[in-house]
């Protein structure tokens, strides 16, 4: 497993502590944002967006921090702690991951 990522970012730290908290070993890329390393037609193959994070699981490639953390919980949160099974709990965490892409770090990116 891979995950390309910004060091500073909170997407992409979201998706580090996700993979540290599920103890999933994984290779960390760090792309330069400053130096448009996500720009490059290389990145591109791998996120057409070419936005941060990227993670590659085999042969899954998925951009966006939510769709990340969800895939991670789903697949390796067994128990349910972090992303959990029953629905109403995990509506919960989902509304959350929304509200951070739709307000936090919105207002980060405006910042910065």
């Amino acid at each position: 497993m891979k995950l390309y990522s910004v060091s500073d970012g909170p997407p992409s730290l979201a998706c580090r502590q996700a993979l540290k908290a599920l103890n999933i070993d994984y290779e960390l890329i760090d792309v330069d944002f400053g130096k448009g390393e996500h720009m490059t037609e290389e990145y591109a193959q791998l996120n057409p967006q070419k936005e941060i994070p990227t993670l590659v699981d085999d042969d899954l490639i998925m951009g966006e921090s939510n769709a990340i953390l969800q895939y991670l919980g789903d697949k390796y949160d067994i128990d349910g702690k972090m992303y959990p099974k029953d629905p109403k709990a995990r509506a919960i965490v989902n509304h959350r991951l929304c509200f951070n892409l739709a307000m936090y770090y919105k207002n980060i990116s405006e910042y910065v």
